[in-house]
């Protein structure tokens, strides 16, 4: 039994790896919520674990770059500045600091480092956490390259958009299912799941309440993940063709997180859809005002209103009736969010962020080397890593991707490029608190997403990007036609 989850994912996995379809968009979006799943028996690995989404994402990677035309395109893209150059030079220089600085200021510096004691410090020295981290940011741009390139074919972004909502159902699944173990005997079912080498914290609670981690190692990983999924379906479901999945699946999925979300008790994940929350209601409003009828920025805007308003109405209506319905939510937040700064976590993720900004300083802003020290910050711990140079490399990437523009006469496109945009931009500011140098899968889904969209526009201005196999040709694909507007 023990064996029976990994003789299942890689046989799927490998499936996925040899076939020319789409399967291998939903195995990615499906592994993403096994994040404590050893893909690889840690006896075989040193004790390493090595989950299941990065090593999908290193098939997809193989695969297509692999297929006719491949290997041209990366390097057209990696090459030209309009296209991925940035992102490309802060691998460069990722791999030159892990490299190079950690035997350079060996002894010298002080660090947190990833695997040890978390509260305090010690010296600097190379490690096999440089290699692992160096890897997993490695898998994550080369994603970007690879979604740049699959997505390039209206037919796959249909497709993703689709595995991505597969892969928030699994999530939703599996948070239900951990959920439920408060109640019937499901630890069983979920152990074999459950096999990652490091520390799994998945019976906490708090208030009396069982924070829910479904099938990751903590319950704020599966907040974050969980807020990423519903935030990227939120936005993408507008250029869903089919009217069933976009107007009623996904915003039930949607839903189903947001209550996930909130039974993770997780304060990054809560900072994550407050922030969603404005950018929603933002893009209501330029939609509402600034949207020409009948086009796809209106469709499901009437939908939209009535369901907020109804919402807001019964919680209202709850008030009045028994004014007290509200106080364990008002308790969970006090607890989780103005009572943050008390907990012995919040404490200990402010000294990984001064000891790594002190270390970048100590570096003369040159980084000490992905996975030196911890940072618990994304923009300190790329500093702290890769230095000035690769940070403002990735930022002129990420800002340039922000500038991208669809090609014209394409309104789900633009839909598309919009949406990934909006749905980046809660995950961004979140990760300011949280996280480290490696930005992250579901991020570089939405940034090669981004410029799959648009890259048609910069192929027609003379670029040297190679041509892509037949049926993925980087001419402006022909305008889809913009789904109704919502009854």
């Amino acid at each position: 039994m023990s064996h029976l989850p990994l003789v299942l994912f890689w046989g799927l996995a490998l499936c996925a790896f040899v076939s020319r379809g789409p399967l291998i968009l939903y195995v990615f979006f499906g592994s993403i919520p096994f994040a404590a799943f050893a893909a690889l028996p840690p006896g075989l690995t040193g004790g390493l674990t090595f989950i299941p989404a990065p090593l999908v994402a290193i098939l997809l990677i193989v695969r297509t770059f692999l297929a006719p035309g491949g290997v041209g395109f990366l390097l057209g893209v990696a090459l030209r500045p309009r296209a991925g150059l940035w992102l490309f030079l802060t691998f460069v220089v990722a791999v030159m600091t892990s490299l190079l600085m950690p035997r350079l200021l060996a002894g010298s510096v002080e660090v947190i480092p990833f695997r040890g004691v978390l509260s305090s410090t010690e010296p600097l020295r190379p490690s096999r956490q440089n290699l692992s981290q160096l890897v997993y940011l490695s898998i994550s741009i080369f994603t970007v390259f690879a979604f740049m390139r699959l997505l390039g074919a209206p037919q796959m972004r249909r497709h993703a958009l689709y595995a991505c909502a597969t892969g928030g159902a699994i999530l939703a699944a599996t948070g239900i299912l951990d959920f439920l173990t408060q109640y019937l005997p499901l630890e069983p079912a979920l152990a074999p799941f459950r096999t990652a080498t490091y520390a799994l914290i998945t019976d906490l609670k708090v208030l009396g309440g069982k924070r829910v981690v479904g099938l990751t190692p903590e319950a704020s990983a599966f907040g974050i993940i969980a807020m990423q999924f519903l935030v990227a379906l939120h936005f993408l479901r507008r250029a869903m063709p089919d009217r069933v999945m976009r107007e009623r699946a996904v915003p039930a999925l949607v839903c189903l997180l947001l209550v996930l979300v909130w039974l993770s008790k997780s304060t990054a994940a809560y900072v994550g859809v407050a922030l969603f929350g404005a950018v929603a209601a933002g893009e209501w409003m330029v939609r509402l005002l600034a949207a020409r009828r009948g086009s796809i920025w209106q469709v499901g805007l009437r939908t939209e209103f009535w369901t907020a308003f109804a919402a807001l109405m019964v919680v209202a209506m709850l008030v009045l009736v028994e004014p007290s319905v509200l106080d364990p939510f008002v308790q969970l937040i006090d607890r989780m969010v103005l009572q943050k700064a008390d907990s012995q976590s919040f404490q200990e993720r402010g000294l990984w962020r001064a000891t790594a900004w002190e270390a970048f300083l100590a570096s003369g802003g040159f980084g000490i080397g992905v996975g030196s020290t911890r940072a618990s910050s994304h923009l300190v711990g790329l500093l702290s890593n890769i230095g000035i140079a690769g940070t403002l490399a990735y930022l002129a990437f990420v800002l340039q991707t922000f500038g991208r523009r669809a090609p014209a006469g394409q309104p789900v496109e633009a839909a598309i490029l919009m949406a990934t945009r909006l749905a980046y931009v809660p995950t961004l500011i979140v990760s300011a608190f949280i996280g480290s140098a490696n930005f992250g899968l579901m991020s570089a889904f939405l940034l090669g997403l981004a410029n799959a969209v648009a890259l048609p526009r910069a192929a027609r201005r003379g670029s040297p990007v190679a041509p892509l196999p037949a049926g993925r040709s980087t001419s402006p694909p022909t305008p889809s036609p913009a789904p109704s507007p919502a009854a």
